[in-house]
Order: C-alpha cells, then sequence, then structure tokens
C-alpha cells in the first residue's frame, strides 16, 4: 500500500496553479536580484535595532519613528537574513517577495468562491504585482506591510474555510488580527485598514461586519499592551510635538498628485478601468468604490502633511487589482482586447523614454510628462467609453488565449514600470533610481567599515543619519541610534524638557561610549537646540577627529 501510494506520488503532477505561482515569485526575484537594495529608512530600521541589540536592547526598547508592531516585524525579518550587507539586503527583499506572493496566491485561491478562475487569477496576481514591484522607497515601509498585511485578511476573510460569518469563525478572527496589525504599523495605516474592510463589506457585509468587529477589538487591545511598555508610551505622547503638521504643504501635496501616477502608471488607467466596470455590470459600486477607496488613502496621507510616495502604497495595490479585475471581465464577457492594456502598451515606451532622460532635462520639461499624464488618462477614459460591448465574434464566446497573455503582459509592464532599474524612485524630478541607490550602497560599506575599523569594535553614541549605525555596526547601548530627539529639537519650544530628549542627550554623557559617530550638519544651528552642541563639545573632541569619512566624524571622548 505504501509502495502504491509513492508511486501515485511519483507520477502526479504538481498543481498549475502552484507552477504558476512559483514560476512568478522566481521570475520575479530573478529579474530584479542584481538591482534589488534597501532604501534609506529601511536601512535605518535594521541598522538601529542591530546597533542597539548589540549592547543587549530588544526591539521594544529600541527608539524608531515606527510604532512597536512594526518594530517587532522587522526584527523578526532581519533575524532571517544574514551575510554580508549587499545578499543580507537581497535577502530580505527576496523574503518580502515570496511574502507578497503568498498573500497575492492566497487571495487568488480565495476569491474563487466569488469569481471565475481566470478573473481571481488575475486579481491576485495583480496584488503580488503590485507588491512586488513597488519602488525601492515603498517596500518594508509600515505602509507597505500594512497592504501586505491587509491582502492577507481580505484572502482570510473570504475563503471557503471561513464561509459561516459567525463570530466564532477562526479565519475570521485571523482576518481581524492580520487587520489590527495593519492599523498598528504605523497608526495612519487604519487607513488602509478601513479600505480592506470597505472590500470584504462589498463582497460580502456579514464577513465584513464580523472581520471589522474583531479588528477593533484586536486593534485596541494590541495597542493598549503596547502602552504598557513605558518608553512606548513615552514615544506615542512626545513624538508629535516634533512633526511639522502646523502648515499644510500645499506645493508637495501638488507634485505629488502628479509623480505618483508617472511612477505607478497603473493609477492613470484607473478611471478607464472603473468605466469597464461598470459597463459590464451596471453596479454603481464601481462608480464609488474607487475613488472613496482613493479618498480614504488621501485622507491619511493629508494627516501626517509629508507627501512621500510611500504613503499612497495602498493606493496601486487597489488600482491594479481593480485594474486587472475589470480587464479579465472584459475579456471573459465581451472577448476583445480591454483598452485598458491598449493603452498600457502604447504609454509605457514613453514614460520609459522619459525615465532615463537627464535629470537636468526633466527638470526643464516638467509640463512634458504632466502633458503626457493627461493624454493617457482622457485616452483611456475615452476608449473605455466608445468600445463595443458586444461581443466580437458570437459564435465565439471565449475569447483566444494569447488575448489573456497579451492583457496579462500590458498589466505586468505597467504595475512592474516602478521598480525598473532606471525609474525614478522619489519623484519625477529627482535623481534617485536603483542604480543609483545600489552604487550609494558600495560607499555606505566603505565608509562604515572604515569608521568601525579606526573605533575598533568599542561601543559609540550615534549623533549621525538614518543609515550610519547600519553600515558602521558599531554597538551602542543609548536607545536612541539616530538622535530624532535632538536633531528635531528646535522644532518645539518645550522639546528640551521632554522625557526622550533628556535621556538622548545623557547617552552623550554616557562615559561607557568611548567615540562619538557625528554629522555635524545634523545638529547645525536652527535644527538642534544649543544644549546639544554645547554637551557634544564637552564631551567629545571633534575639532580633532580620529576619522573624518565623507560627511561623518569618529571623535574621542575627552578624558
Amino acid at each position: 500500500m505504501i509502495r502504491t501510494a509513492i508511486e501515485d506520488l511519483g507520477r502526479r503532477r504538481p498543481s498549475p496553479t502552484v507552477a504558476l505561482w512559483c514560476t512568478a515569485v522566481g521570475v520575479t526575484i530573478l529579474l530584479q536580484w542584481h538591482w534589488m537594495t534597501l532604501y534609506m529608512d529601511i536601512r535605518y530600521t535594521f541598522g538601529a535595532l542591530r546597533a542597539a541589540g548589540q549592547a543587549g536592547s530588544s526591539a521594544p526598547e529600541v527608539f524608531i519613528h515606527r510604532p512597536m508592531a512594526h518594530r517587532a516585524l522587522m526584527s523578526l525579518l532581519d533575524h532571517l537574513t544574514f551575510g554580508a550587507t549587499e545578499f543580507r539586503e537581497r535577502l530580505a527583499l527576496s523574503i518580502a517577495i515570496v511574502c507578497a506572493g503568498i498573500s497575492g496566491a492566497w487571495l487568488s485561491r480565495s476569491l474563487r468562491d466569488w469569481l471565475d478562475r481566470t478573473s481571481a487569477t488575475y486579481v491576485g496576481l495583480a496584488a503580488f504585482a503590485a507588491l512586488a514591484w513597488a519602488p525601492t522607497v515603498t517596500v518594508l515601509q509600515p505602509e507597505w506591510t500594512a497592504v501586505l498585511l491587509s491582502v492577507a485578511a481580505i484572502a482570510a476573510a473570504l475563503g471557503r474555510q471561513s464561509s459561516v460569518a459567525a463570530w466564532r469563525s477562526p479565519w475570521l478572527v485571523v482576518a481581524g488580527t492580520l487587520l489590527a496589525l495593519a492599523a498598528l504599523q504605523k497608526y495612519t495605516t487604519a487607513t488602509t485598514v478601513v479600505v480592506a474592510l470597505g472590500v470584504l463589506v462589498v463582497v460580502s457585509w456579514r464577513r465584513g461586519a464580523v472581520v471589522a468587529g474583531w479588528t477593533a477589538v484586536t486593534t485596541v487591545g494590541l495597542f493598549l499592551l503596547t502602552l504598557l511598555n513605558r518608553h512606548e508610551y513615552q514615544w506615542f505622547r512626545e513624538m508629535p510635538e516634533l512633526n511639522d503638521t502646523a502648515v499644510v504643504k500645499w506645493s508637495a501635496l501638488g507634485s505629488s498628485l502628479w509623480y505618483f501616477p508617472f511612477l505607478n502608471p497603473v493609477v492613470m488607467v484607473l478611471p478607464a478601468a472603473v468605466i469597464l466596470g461598470y459597463r459590464l455590470s451596471r453596479r454603481r459600486i464601481w462608480w464609488a468604490g474607487p475613488p472613496i477607496a482613493a479618498a480614504v488613502v488621501m485622507a491619511g496621507v493629508a494627516v501626517q502633511n509629508a507627501y512621500y510616495l510611500h504613503h499612497y502604497a495602498a493606493l496601486s495595490v487597489l488600482a491594479g487589482a481593480v485594474v486587472a479585475l475589470a480587464c479579465a471581465l472584459w475579456i471573459r464577457r465581451v472577448g476583445t482586447f480591454p483598452s485598458v492594456a491598449l493603452i498600457g502598451l502604447v504609454w509605457m515606451p514613453t514614460a520609459w523614454w522619459l525615465s532615463r532622460r537627464p535629470l537636468q532635462w526633466r527638470a526643464d520639461h516638467v509640463g512634458l510628462a504632466v502633458a503626457g499624464e493627461i493624454a493617457v488618462i482622457a485616452l483611456s477614459i475615452a476608449l473605455a467609453v466608445r468600445q463595443p460591448l458586444d461581443p466580437a465574434d458570437a459564435s465565439r464566446p471565449q475569447a483566444s488565449w494569447w488575448k489573456w497573455l497579451l492583457t496579462a503582459a500590458a498589466l505586468a509592464l505597467l504595475l512592474s514600470f516602478p521598480a525598473w532599474p532606471r525609474t525614478p524612485a522619489l519623484a519625477y524630478t529627482a535623481g534617485e533610481t536603483r542604480v543609483s541607490e545600489a552604487a550609494g550602497r558600495d560607499r555606505g560599506i566603505g565608509t562604515g567599515r572604515a569608521i568601525h575599523e579606526a573605533a575598533g569594535g568599542a561601543e559609540v553614541v550615534y549623533a549621525a543619519g538614518q543609515q550610519a549605525a547600519y553600515f558602521i555596526g558599531l554597538p551602542t547601548a543609548c536607545r536612541y541610534p539616530t538622535p530624532t530627539f535632538l536633531a528635531r529639537s528646535t522644532r518645539a519650544p518645550n522639546a528640551p524638557s521632554l522625557a526622550s530628549f533628556q535621556e538622548n542627550l545623557g547617552c552623550v554623557r554616557d562615559r561607557n561610549a568611548k567615540y562619538l559617530v557625528l554629522n555635524p550638519q545634523l545638529i547645525e544651528r536652527g535644527s538642534a537646540v544649543p544644549s546639544v552642541r554645547q554637551t557634544i563639545a564637552a564631551e567629545f573632541d571633534c575639532q580633532h577627529p580620529v576619522l573624518q569619512k565623507e560627511n561623518l566624524l569618529l571623535c574621542a571622548r575627552r578624558r
């Protein structure tokens, strides 16, 4: 019997679905491997956890401008990696891509109970691609991890295993827990959770209501548990004092509203996809759902008053899923190539050409890029309105396989563009790309190695930028590996009286730290209050540094 079972197992072919997803994840990692590099915000997190961890501090005890839930998740990821800096970054990003693949495949499987198999696969692959091919500045940010957890939560809630929409359903509890973790990634990521709950309510209002209940209970419970940590409560109260949210940055908001669609072109064809979906179903949710979801995401961005492109992470995944669903439904019913995909194929060569122009040329021709966006949006809407709804050939209701394949290729180009090696990472008029980030990593490794060797592995205190602890790797007993409260102390009149400021300044006086790693620009006049510069001058001899490398000084403690 055992022999027969083994022989049957050997003859059994792998599931086509498993093969598809393994191929999608494997090809994504293979294509990105050479250009994989972490953004400085992520290095800041890993570097702080590692530097303080060497002195015995755990993730909840280390200050990073991120809530405890995100610090714990990143600490777990960091413990799964190993090797030299370059390989370790690639491994961390590969693990992130695998997690995105698992979430996308899970979503695809769960949606089969609500959509046809091909449409469900399209949506799952689109969600995976939007996560896995997100810009370098976005991957592993709290907004990105919140979307990843939200996709998994939707999959858990909509699957066949959670068919009983009751409070006791374990998979609905899992969905609520995942959404609670998503909300706690950065607190403003609660807007991502609202969008996810909206999706569940649209598909199954009973499941959405149950998951919403578990999400609320679990979020409040976990949040209160984190505040039992004295320093977490302290940072929760004091960090907002240093954030600049008083005046709306209208210029930054306006720039981000056109930077984001250019760098995430699937967003440009979202209005056209909404039109296609409505024409197919005549359901008003197509008109109401995506705009409301986009407004919720924008509310989370506006609250922060910091219009970085990774704050829009949920919008790119939402757009990818909606566009993919509209295309799949259109091909399934009409059998013709969807106009949205056609526009994507036409636009991508133009976007590629524009993104490879010299930086000064791009700055001088901003209007050309904006005009291109407007033209794409207008043309895609016009074609979506006028594209015939009747099947092209009534005798052949099933579309040819090449139409499915060509549409998938067009969507893949739209969704992968943000992670191409020379796609601008921060903004159309900024010079950061994956190529430049990789070159900056090599410089950082060299600088960090030199400072580490000069200090002889001794304990230090850091008064430098985000990536200093990451590349240098020297231990610190200070729970503030990046001196945020010192460097921003002029932003709040009462900053010197904050407990976190006093603790951070106390690290400078700690005699166990033999050296100071200093970036003079970080504490220049107008940024840090005078007492910071005075304390540093009294404790360390930075007029005669042990080593000066790039913009960093290694200063020995005065005797």
